[in-house]
């Protein structure tokens, strides 16, 4: 990615039940074209996956078998209302404690598979993402018109553009939360 380009929105779809998850791959990949699309087939690895890239919205299936999807909810949104990743929960079948509990630790949909196309699916990210605002691309434009803005009084940043201070600031931020 180039200095200054924002990052595509990107999905990461977690399910261990490779029909489901290839249909609905394809199905985000139709429905929403600029965005980028990660698979894994278990939570270990959605987890590893979005440690290593941002993400703007994990959609799981609840019954994987590695661990839970509560516990990837919780690692992914360890703070429901600071959250700045969306999260879907797909399912056979729905408990009503299960989609309260889910929606009150930080999913915004709870879907039943077998009453959920494709297009749905992506209607529900969509609406998700636009749940947890600002989103990933809002907070970067934010950020960055602050800093031009008032850029900091720093003599260690006289004669840097502000456009530099900036990535530096957001790269500094990031390292921090790992």
């Amino acid at each position: 990615m180039a200095s200054g380009e924002l990052a595509r929105t990107t999905i990461l779809l977690i399910d261990g039940h490779d029909t489901d998850r290839t249909y609905y791959a394809d199905s985000l990949r139709k429905s929403l074209p600029d965005y980028d699309i990660l698979e894994a087939s278990d939570g270990q690895s959605g987890m590893d996956i979005h440690q290593a890239r941002p993400v703007d919205c994990i959609v799981s299936e609840i019954d994987l078998e590695d661990i839970s999807t509560f516990e990837v909810l919780l690692r992914a949104v360890p703070i429901a209302r600071r959250q700045t990743v969306a999260f879907v929960i797909l399912a056979q079948r729905i408990v009503a404690d299960i989609g309260d509990l889910a929606r009150r630790y930080g999913a915004q949909e709870v879907l039943i598979k077998r009453l959920t196309s494709g297009h749905e699916l992506a209607q529900a990210v969509r609406k998700a993402i636009a749940k947890v605002a600002p989103t990933r691309k809002e907070r970067v434009v934010e950020v960055y018109s602050e800093q031009v803005a008032s850029p900091p009084h720093n003599a260690a940043y006289e004669g840097q553009s502000d456009k530099k201070i900036f990535f530096e600031g957001l790269h500094e931020s990031q390292s921090g939360r790992d």
